[in-house]
């Protein structure tokens, strides 16, 4: 099962809540059982019963009962057990719910020293074959050639074909420094490029004044420390002009982060409206909550009022491209479809899902997709993604001109 990036994205009841790590909830709530065959299957069941209660969408459960009792007499310790759960789970066949045993979560807590990834996240199409899902902002993949929807061929001379995802992209990784020759095909071409392994570069929230009078500010992603730093910088670049023309907001890179997160940074660009509509459930209890603007969106020193006003009625035109997903994606549909904004770039990563991190008292922690976010309009843009007004592609050579940035310039003109 892969390990992706573990951020927790669920309604929470504060506007923030410090980010507490998987690792170290599954540790600290790990208790001692007597490992009989008994508590075993007992632990196994609690599992399956709270996954069957709070799974966001009952109908991809399949027959869920059939569950149940398929490991009554076969689970004699906590590696059965553990065993046990992650096929369970992996029938979901959803990647943001798993079980991940506490070997698993020590990896993910040490990994190699020097050993770095790509940044491709790789999956397998109807054929097998293996292709690239997506493109991580900041890693070597995303400044390569390649690109989302392309297909893997070989690594270092080594044929992927027939291989799991989970492998190649074992083979698509290594120790800093290291160049990987990687094969792909880009429809009916096959080509090749060198990748050359290297630290993550870290995103960063920014702001700034372009030359012709726009404001222009990316946020890193929905967590507390990144908009905090995203306000600070839109201060001080309106400290510089006070009435820009028109705003960029761009979200191309941003994984996403806490749902409240994006109603906050929704509500610094609109009045009034409502944002999303978060469903979840709980047995056969569905709950619908529908998210309207927040009362203070700013959290800075500064005056907020004379800064909510400028921000809510400049023209604005958000950028995005396939790495832009969650909590970024619900903010861009939000402003869309509330006619505030203009969207700009390549169609989004595709997840309106949220999910939470549950520590289990025997040990290890389960993953599990809770909820679902639609736009205002009643829109789910999982696995689809949100297609901008004006679509603009980032070239496979790279160059020093920002295209999508020019094309949202020019939009503002």
């Amino acid at each position: 099962m892969n390990f992706r990036t573990i951020r927790i994205f669920t309604l929470l009841s504060l506007m923030f809540i410090p980010a507490v790590s998987f690792a170290a909830q599954a540790e600290n709530k790990t208790t001692v059982k007597a490992d009989t065959p008994e508590q075993l299957e007992t632990d196994y069941r609690a599992t399956w019963q709270f996954i069957g209660d709070r799974y966001y969408d009952e109908s991809k459960l399949g027959d869920w009962s059939a569950w149940q009792h398929r490991f009554d007499g076969k689970l004699h310790d906590r590696n059965d057990l553990y065993q046990a759960l992650k096929t369970m789970t992996a029938s979901i066949n959803d990647p943001w719910t798993g079980y991940y045993s506490p070997a698993d979560i020590e990896a993910k807590k040490a990994p190699d020293a020097g050993h770095v990834s790509a940044g491709f996240w790789i999956l397998l199409d109807k054929s097998g074959a293996p292709y690239v899902e997506l493109c991580e902002q900041g890693k070597p993949a995303y400044r390569s050639v390649i690109r989302a929807g392309d297909t893997i061929v070989s690594v270092n001379g080594t044929a992927v074909a027939g291989m799991t995802a989970e492998r190649v992209q074992d083979l698509l990784a290594g120790p800093v420094g290291q160049s990987l020759t990687v094969e792909y095909g880009d429809g009916a071409n096959h080509n090749v490029s060198t990748i050359v392994l290297s630290e993550p570069e870290e995103v960063q929230s920014q702001a700034r004044m372009l030359s012709d009078g726009v404001l222009y500010a990316k946020l890193a992603a929905f967590n507390r420390d990144d908009i905090d730093a995203f306000e600070q910088a839109i201060d001080k670049a309106l400290a510089k002009q006070k009435e820009p023309r028109g705003m960029i907001l761009d979200l191309r890179g941003n994984p996403g982060g806490f749902v409240k997160g994006a109603q906050y940074v929704a509500s610094m660009f609109i009045e009034k409206g409502v944002l999303f509509t978060y469903q979840s459930r709980d047995g056969i209890t569905v709950t619908r909550e529908t998210m309207s603007i927040t009362e203070a969106p700013f959290a800075s020193d500064s005056p907020a009022d004379s800064r909510a006003s400028l921000l809510r009625r400049v023209p604005l035109v958000i950028l995005i491209d396939h790495t832009t997903r969650s909590a970024a994606e619900t903010v861009t549909v939000a402003l869309k479809e509330n006619g505030r904004a203009r969207v700009i770039g390549e169609q989004s990563y595709g997840k309106s899902i949220a999910y939470d991190n549950f520590p289990q008292d025997f040990g290890g922690g389960l993953e599990l997709t809770i909820a679902n976010i639609s736009s205002p309009n009643g829109y789910s843009w999982q696995g689809k993604g949100l297609t901008p007004d004006v679509v603009v592609a980032r070239p496979r050579v790279m160059g020093t001109a920002d295209l999508q940035l020019d094309a949202a310039v020019a939009n503002l003109r």
